[in-house]
């Protein structure tokens, strides 16, 4: 097996807990990397940085480490739940990585919930949570929400473009989770839920305002075109 590997690097916890589940993989199977790298696409190398822990592989990377480890790669079912949760381990390191780097730049700050009025609101509100929890892809969006199908790809794209909402409640807190708010019942969440249903049952004051210009597009407005008119 050669020299031990150096430790995993603690910096992220989310990306050490990606680079310690691969190497667990690894020692299970007893292999090298330089077999490893015979069973996939990519060279030892490669492989022993993603295990590293000290930044995190691309997608395509984990999911050779994946395949090289895996006892019978003929056993879809197995490897299906395996890629499943190397591809949520990912996320998780992913995101947790962009955080730290669109936090610590301090530009960025969380919306207070509390201040939203209207649909408007919501829609830039969610947003800024986005940014300032590290801006995560709609697919990251999509897998760190949790329950398959409750928040889609593009659905999570719409909402990060300003031209919907959450439809609902369990969509929504799908939306927060994804964001870092993982707890529905701390009072972050419980303001956000409030806000939603608040900004629900609130006409949006800028295309009340305009109601040449829903005539003239024969559309509702997204949320970005009514901050524009607002």
């Amino acid at each position: 097996m050669g020299r031990p590997e150096t430790p995993v690097d603690q910096t992220v916890p989310q990306r050490a807990a990606l680079a310690e589940w691969l190497r667990r993989r690894r020692d299970e199977r007893g292999l090298t990397y330089a077999q490893m790298a015979v069973a996939c696409t990519v060279s030892a190398a490669t492989l022993k940085r993603a295990a590293s822990g000290q930044q995190v592989p691309p997608l395509s990377v984990v999911s050779d480490y994946v395949f090289a480890t895996s006892a019978d790669p003929s056993d879809h079912d197995d490897l299906d739940q395996a890629m499943e949760r190397a591809e949520r381990l990912w996320a998780q390191a992913r995101y947790a990585c962009q955080r730290v780097r669109y936090t610590t730049a301090g530009h960025y700050r969380i919306p207070d919930p509390r201040l939203i009025d209207d649909r408007a609101d919501l829609s830039r509100a969610l947003r800024d949570l986005h940014a300032a929890s590290g801006a995560p892809s709609p697919h990251q969006m999509h897998i760190l929400a949790g329950e398959y199908g409750i928040l889609p790809t593009s659905t999570a794209r719409r909402i990060l473009e300003g031209r919907t909402l959450p439809g609902s409640v369990d969509q929504l807190t799908g939306f927060l989770r994804a964001c870092g708010l993982t707890d529905p019942y701390t009072d972050a969440c419980i303001w956000w839920i409030s806000a939603f249903e608040r900004a629900l049952h609130t006409e949006p004051p800028a295309l009340a305002a305009h109601p040449r210009l829903e005539r003239l597009y024969g559309r509702h407005l997204s949320m970005a075109e009514l901050e524009k008119v607002a």
